[in-house]
């Protein structure tokens, strides 16, 4: 009888080591299929280069696969909440956003000179904007230059990585692809209110809720040129992927600035 109490109460941490083996093991061949998946991602940018029209649509889908296979690596070896919702999100990025993103390849292909307009004068427009709004005096200043030149420091490959090209593909999605997108069948103006208004305050939202000064609030001014010309060049381009490589130039030019 005591040793049936015994094992009763042992039972659970049993059944809790078995799983944290089962866990590193897991995690083991995840590892593994990351590294062969690599060379996948090297065939298809092989592919790319000779073929670009057919070889992007194969090469981002293997990219986002292992992006999501390093995530949920992440999430094995270290519980938290944030690496949870890191997977969440990119796995919703590529089930919801995947189909989207290769229709605006086909669109980016078949309008190039229309989207190369919209480029253009999206990326002249915002330069210009965001020189008229820097004469403005702000209450406080922006924290993000800061932020960004500490995380360069810290890690300047996964900086130039996030900030170039996984947040462009993120944001333009969601807020021109599915913010604008959805609101221009109703409203053009609308969907430009809304989404640049959106899209600049989600720009400064957390430092006024971490610092706890509604005046950073007024920043969202700041990001008004760079969301206009973001949801311009969606809407006249015609393509989801030239609103990403504008954002991708903008985002390059402000990084490089910043370390320089």
């Amino acid at each position: 009888m005591n040793a049936l109490c015994r094992l009763r109460e042992s039972l659970p941490d049993i059944v809790y080591r078995i799983a944290q083996i089962l866990e590193i093991i897991v995690s083991i061949i995840v590892a593994l299929a990351i590294i062969l998946s690599f060379y996948t991602v090297l065939v298809e940018l092989d592919l790319m280069v000779n073929d670009p029209a057919v070889g992007l649509h194969d090469f981002l889908g293997t990219a986002f696969n292992v992006v999501i296979g390093i995530e949920f690596l992440k999430m094995l070896c270290r519980h938290s909440v944030g690496s949870v919702v890191e997977v969440l999100l990119f796995a919703l990025a590529l089930l919801v956003f995947w189909t989207f993103l290769r229709h605006g390849f086909s669109l980016l292909v078949d309008w190039l000179p229309e989207n190369a307009f919209a480029f253009v004068t999206g990326l002249a427009g915002a330069g210009l904007l965001h020189f008229l709004v820097t004469l403005i005096p702000y209450p406080v200043q922006n924290p993000s230059e800061m932020q960004y030149l500490q995380e360069f420091a810290i890690s300047p490959v996964a900086t130039a990585v996030l900030l170039v090209v996984l947040i462009p593909l993120i944001e333009e999605t969601l807020f021109r692809g599915l913010v604008f997108g959805s609101l221009r069948q109703y409203s053009r103006p609308l969907a430009y209110v809304v989404s640049v208004l959106v899209y600049a305050l989600a720009c400064v939202w957390r430092y006024a809720l971490e610092i706890g000064d509604p005046a950073y609030l007024l920043l969202f001014i700041q990001y008004l040129p760079m969301s206009l010309a973001l949801a311009w060049c969606y809407d006249n381009g015609g393509s989801i992927w030239s609103a990403v490589a504008l954002h991708m130039t903008i985002n390059g030019f402000m990084l490089f600035s910043i370390v320089h």
